[in-house]
């Protein structure tokens, strides 16, 4: 009798520890869903990077990538979102779990140039400032030394858009056919890894360590596109294909530049506002115009997308995006760069050649023991004898598909 008696209490035991056991890590077992897909131009069926997400009846917000896609974890088995972008309309929809959706955007129709009287300051000049006085501290290129490692893609291509589709003659599908064949036949195409090391206050040596290119031979053109924008939006000075503009971040813009807070989301602990710049009339300076997503977390820039207010003949139309991460805790970096270029082709007027570079940054080292040695010349170090890797090599360090 004693011997089931105690028989009982261990399996009483064993029970309520089970109990309590599921009770705590019940959170944890309830199965984890994801609410994911792509936010599309309804015009041009682009992708809209950096368009801003928020869970309808709460303040938690989301941000797209730089590819205009997201990702958001949950237990529910459908999300009611609402989706917004500068110059589109906003758009509140449900979404189910476990699907690849598509949310299109549509933009404002008419567009009037809105002019806002602040009887104090304006609210969006705080922050700039606040931003500008930060520089220092989220510029990464002020840091005693860093090391990382970026991975490049770039293409060359003709820009389908030009080509004008209307309807469904055999004018337009011999079109459609020329534009389905364009989109999957580039004119040129590489990609490359580079280990990037960096000394304050200029000490920069860039390592070549793989290169791919279709046609051509020379590791340093597949950078090229790359370098039309800097690594970091800090600079007092921006120069986008040698050309160089008066940053929205930096002494004294706010005399320079219109600042309009578009929007504000709340970000996992911080608070992102989304604000437009652009010059403003009677300003004679070469000025860029875009949307700074700047967080609250040390105002830094998380996400720039910017292009010339102006071109010019003879400027190269161009756009850079740019994301940071905030790495470790301590600091905002780099993490992914783009730059679109359109090429007007003299003997084909209606013609336009895309050009479309990316960078992706990881691996980054944020306290490297590193020398001056190892800063013995400006240029890129290349060694012929390592830039050829196998499929195997890219496979497995290829961030994204080679084709887009």
């Amino acid at each position: 009798m004693l011997n089931k008696l105690v028989t009982i209490i261990k399996l009483s035991k064993i029970y309520i520890l089970s109990l309590l056991l599921v009770i705590v890590f019940l959170p944890v077992l309830a199965q984890r869903k994801i609410i994911k897909g792509s936010v599309l131009d309804s015009i041009t069926n682009e992708k809209l990077p950096f368009t801003n997400i928020i869970i309808f009846n709460t303040n938690r917000g989301y941000i797209s990538d730089m590819k205009g896609d997201f990702q958001i974890e949950t237990i529910e088995d459908s999300l009611t979102l609402i989706f917004s972008y500068v110059g589109y309309i906003k758009k509140t929809v449900t979404l189910k779990a476990n699907y690849n959706n598509i949310i299109i955007l549509s933009p404002v129709q008419i567009e009037l140039t809105e002019i806002k009287i602040y009887p104090t300051e304006n609210p969006a000049h705080r922050i700039i400032k606040k931003a500008i006085e930060n520089r220092n501290i989220n510029n990464p290129e002020k840091r005693k030394s860093f090391t990382c490692t970026i991975y490049n893609k770039t293409f060359f291509t003709i820009d389908t858009s030009s080509l004008n589709i209307k309807d469904n003659t055999t004018a337009d599908t011999a079109l459609n056919n020329i534009r389905n064949f364009i989109n999957n036949n580039h004119l040129f195409i590489s990609e490359s890894i580079i280990e990037r090391s960096f000394m304050a206050p200029d000490k920069r040596n860039d390592k070549i360590i793989a290169s791919k290119v279709a046609g051509l031979k020379n590791p340093l053109f597949s950078i090229f596109i790359n370098q039309l924008q800097p690594f970091t939006f800090y600079d007092e000075i921006i120069t986008i294909a040698d050309k160089k503009y008066i940053n929205p971040v930096s002494k004294g813009s706010i005399f320079k530049y219109n600042f309009l807070i578009e929007d504000t989301l709340f970000y996992d602990n911080d608070t992102v506002f989304i604000i437009s710049f652009r010059p403003y009339e009677n300003k004679n300076f070469d000025a860029l115009q875009g949307l700074l997503y700047i967080n609250s977390n040390t105002y830094a820039i998380q996400n720039v997308i910017a292009r010339p207010f102006l071109i010019q003949k003879g400027d190269m139309n161009i756009k850079i995006q740019q994301q940071y991460k905030y790495v470790d805790n301590q600091q905002w970096f780099p993490h992914e760069l783009s730059v679109e270029l359109y090429i007007t082709m003299p003997s084909f007027p209606k013609l336009k050649l895309l050009g479309i570079g990316k960078s992706i940054v990881y691996d980054i080292d944020l306290n490297p023991n590193i020398k001056k040695s190892n800063f013995n010349t400006n240029i890129s170090d290349i060694d012929i004898n390592k830039v050829d890797k196998s499929e195997d090599f890219w496979n497995t360090h290829r961030y994204e598909a080679l084709t887009y």
